[in-house]
């Protein structure tokens, strides 16, 4: 069986959109850095100088994350849509836009100007019949501009400001900026372009000239003009052509010929309607055959109006068509030159329409000009904890959505109706007060006094029913009436001077203890946190809200601060038990009975605190479990395979995020980057859908 796909280019244009948009708005991100070991160990593959593809498996996964250092949250102005970069260069050939192609996205029919503090992007309606480019376009207007020195027609869509270019622009790509006085202008069904398909012979009916003396002007009427001593001599010669003036007050404007006649020796042609402004004698004008673009399909007025331009050195063919008003609304539309019979065209032009895109050019820049890239950026500043500004990395990559682990939440205590347990999910959520002095009965009904249950609630509704010692978190299992409604739990407690608050609540983490004053948390969520935000247990019910006192949340003991960034780095806690020899991305090993269990890690870097009781080695890549309480007298004793320097471990504290969790979309192996605590890096990603 024969399948035939059309798979639209916007579905790509769409799918980056809608990541920009998932950054933006509902999605955590983080650019992370990984690997301080060199290439070739520990599965890594490939050597420093020549760093390997990244592997796409399950396996090579597991081995990101073991060897995964810090990470950085990006934020919605740190991700752009990206277009295609063509940098304009003279004498060089242009693509145009063209409704009828099919490679347009491979094409560079859109160019790039550096203006030095900015960047302009130009779209090329026309490009002269392939000729090469010689006038650098310019200006910033809703209209096309058209360039005589080489013919070409440009179409002015956004500019990119420096902020943008230091942050999203690379060689290759630009970043899509929309300028609103170019979206609002943008006209629908528009036509810019006639293309001249087929040149055709023997259009005589065009001529120019002036309007020789005062009689001619308005000759009995202000719709009929007479021309000057070289037009045809010939009836209805110029009749449908268009009269267009080059000079005088009326400069620019056209009307359509309805009629030519010869009178008294005049040459008269009659026009559809007065000149705006008329003209004077001396005044110069040009009349040129009329292009009709027809749309029976139209879905307003389609009143596009070109003239077609005659070439006296070959043949008087149609060399171009001029638009002299775009019109709007056309759908599918066709073109022709009508003469006048008296006018013996040898060979008939063919002349083409090309509609804009859909709402028009420059209302949608990223469908319009392929914007199916994504650029995110960001920056590892040397001594901002927790970006650790030691060692080196060679992987940087994206990650989705990790969860938090060694959560710690202050709890306002005077909020707190119940008491969390451990192992239960917590929920943060926004209440919604909505009645007071409901009644709760032991049949799980809720019984309500002048309220409007069936105009505020739906089924399966979240609700909290507290009487403000115990609470009942529960869903609504059916609204009986404006005063009665069921729950899908057994209450707790029943009575009434009760209050019901519906509840937008979303997964949070998952409770590993409680004290009454900290709570504290593993797999947990970084997305939509505020200091606003109230905690709910799943199993206990309990209710708190966060403490005012700063910082409120905590991870491994350091400020959360919105869970904007992560250090995934292992740390023992301890002493060196000798100056401190160790040597960075050696394995570091605790002897135990059994050489297959020997507990291993890789030393990323160390802190000595001399006359201080606490040290500190940081690791990755941790296999096995280290003792910390000391196997056979050796007191949590950890070694360097390498240096043979020694360090007494008291404590261990797991990296900041949950091993596994979230979503790797991306990874890019390098040549190492050595960090340093007077050193920024920024790290620019691509992405392509």
């Amino acid at each position: 069986m024969s399948i035939k796909q059309k798979i639209s280019k916007t579905l790509n244009v769409q799918a980056a959109e809608s990541f920009v948009q998932s950054v933006q708005e509902n999605a955590a991100y983080y650019i992370f850095a990984a690997k301080h070991t060199p290439f070739g160990v520990d599965q890594g593959g490939g050597s420093d100088d020549a760093p390997p593809v990244p592997q796409d498996t399950a396996l090579s996964d597991l081995q990101v994350y073991n060897d995964m250092i810090f990470g950085k949250r990006i934020k919605g102005d740190n991700v752009a849509a990206l277009i295609k970069r063509y940098d304009w260069v003279e004498n060089t050939v242009y693509d145009m836009y063209d409704d009828t192609d099919t490679d347009l996205a491979s094409k560079a029919f859109y160019v790039v100007i550096d203006d030095v503090v900015e960047y302009n992007v130009y779209k090329c309606l026309y490009n002269n019949k392939g000729a090469k480019s010689t006038q650098k376009p310019f200006g910033k207007d809703t209209a096309p501009f058209e360039f005589p020195q080489d013919g070409y027609i440009w179409k002015y869509l956004f500019t990119v400001d420096q902020f943008n270019i230091r942050k999203f622009a690379t060689d290759d790509y630009a970043p899509a900026t929309p300028v609103d006085f170019i979206t609002e202008a943008a006209v629908p069904g528009s036509i810019e372009v006639v293309e001249v398909e087929t040149a055709g012979s023997g259009y005589n009916n065009y001529t120019t000239g002036i309007f020789p003396d005062a009689a001619s002007i308005a000759v009995g009427s202000n719709l009929r003009f007479g021309l000057d001593a070289s037009a045809s001599s010939v009836d209805q010669y110029y009749k449908n052509c268009l009269i267009k003036m080059t000079s005088g007050v009326a400069n620019g404007e056209y009307r359509l010929i309805t009629d030519y006649i010869i009178q008294g020796g005049r040459k008269i042609i009659v026009i559809d309607r007065p000149f705006n402004n008329r003209p004077n004698a001396g005044d110069e004008y040009e009349i040129y055959p009329n292009v009709f673009i027809y749309d029976v399909s139209a879905t307003s007025q389609a009143n596009c109006i070109a003239r077609a331009i005659v070439n006296s050195s070959i043949g008087n063919a149609i060399s171009r068509v001029e638009v002299l008003s775009i019109g709007e609304g056309y759908r599918i539309a066709t073109a022709k030159i009508k003469t006048a019979n008296i006018v013996a065209v040898t060979s008939n032009a063919v002349v083409r329409p090309i509609i804009s895109p859909p709402g028009g050019h420059g209302a949608n820049i990223n469908n319009e000009l392929f914007a199916r890239y994504v650029g995110i950026t960001t920056s590892f500043i040397g001594n901002n904890d927790p970006l650790t500004p030691n060692n080196d990395y060679r992987t940087v990559g994206l990650l989705k959505n990790p969860r938090y682990a060694n959560v710690n939440v202050k709890i306002d205590t005077d909020t707190v109706i119940g008491s969390f347990v451990t192992g239960e999910t917590i929920y943060r959520y926004k209440p919604l007060k909505l009645f007071s002095n409901v009644t709760i009965a032991a049949n799980s009904l809720v019984i309500g006094t002048n309220t409007s249950f069936i105009n505020t609630f739906r089924t399966n509704d979240r609700v909290i029913i507290t009487n403000g010692v115990t609470n009942i978190f529960a869903n609504i299992q059916s609204i009986i009436s404006d005063t009665q409604l069921s729950i899908d739990k057994i209450p707790t407690y029943s009575g009434g001077n009760s209050e019901i608050y519906l509840v937008e609540s979303e997964l949070f983490g998952t409770a590993t203890s409680y004290d009454s004053i900290n709570l504290r948390l593993t797999d947990v969520n970084p997305i939509g946190w505020d200091i606003s935000t109230k905690l709910l247990g799943a199993a206990s019910y309990c209710t708190a809200g966060v403490s005012n006192t700063q910082p409120a949340i905590t991870v491994n003991s350091r400020d959360a601060d919105e869970f904007n960034a992560f250090n995934q780095l292992t740390t023992f806690v301890g002493s060196f038990i000798s100056s401190p020899e160790f040597i960075e991305d050696e394995y570091l090993l605790q002897d135990v009975d059994d050489v297959d269990l020997t507990p291993s890690a890789r030393l990323h870097s160390f802190t000595d605190n001399p006359g201080s009781a606490n040290d500190y080695l940081y690791v990755t890549n941790v296999s096995n479990t280290f003792d910390l309480q000391g196997i056979n007298g050796s007191g949590g004793q950890i070694r360097g395979a390498t240096s043979n320097s020694y360090f007494t471990a008291r404590y261990k504290y797991n990296g900041e995020i949950v091993p596994d969790s979230g979503e790797i979309l991306y990874l890019e192996n390098l040549s190492p980057i050595t960090r340093d605590i007077r050193q920024t890096e920024t790290v620019k990603l691509i992405l392509e859908f």
